[in-house]
């Protein structure tokens, strides 16, 4: 964690970004991998990537609520699951180096289908 925010304070607007490496090398065959993921989102993408990236998975999960909350939608419960288990993947993300790899970069990627209007046309009454 020190390392990862020594880094971040060297270039903390922009980050190292993607392949940066700190002075803890982890592992050898892939020494850009560290198990902070979040810190390492900071020391990647620095504060203005970081920030960006915030932002907008909180403007997602608005749009989520609001889908939520419209009558005559069929897929509540599909969207409140897929709530769930973003957060729940966000929380594991805390203390796992693969936030990053392919599987849960698709599991993000369901909220913005969900939060889209193709399931409240779909599924209107």
């Amino acid at each position: 964690k020190r390392y990862l925010i020594d880094g971040f304070l060297e270039t903390p607007l922009f980050g190292s970004g993607f392949g940066g490496v700190t002075d803890y090398v982890r592992s050898q065959d892939s020494p850009w991998v560290y198990e902070l993921s979040f810190h390492q989102m900071l020391f990647n993408f620095g504060f203005i990537g970081s920030v960006f990236l915030v932002v907008s998975l909180l403007c997602m999960f608005i749009k989520a609520i609001e889908v939520i909350k419209v009558k005559g939608v069929q897929v509540k419960d599909g969207v409140i699951s897929v709530l769930l288990g973003t957060v729940g993947l966000l929380i594991g993300a805390y203390s796992n180096p693969y936030l990053g790899s392919f599987d849960y970069l698709l599991a993000l990627g369901f909220l913005p289908l969900v939060i889209s209007d193709v399931p409240k046309r779909i599924f209107r009454k």
